[in-house]
């Protein structure tokens, strides 16, 4: 009997900064880096689809 394993083959890709939470403050995070590092590149790494943003209002 043998074991069966399912293989996922992944691409690995390099970035200069890698910002892990995609919430607000990581959103903001990766905005404030590209602004200040526009010639590195960027990944913003999240768990949800879409990301609700609070508008600041109260």
């Amino acid at each position: 009997m043998g074991i069966s394993s399912k293989r996922n083959d992944y691409i690995m890709k390099e970035y200069d900064v890698v910002v892990v939470g995609g919430s607000a403050a990581g959103i903001t995070a990766a905005i404030t880096a590209r602004k200040h590092y526009p010639n590195k590149s960027i990944a913003l790494i999240r768990k949800e689809k879409l990301v609700p943003i609070p508008c600041g209002i109260p």
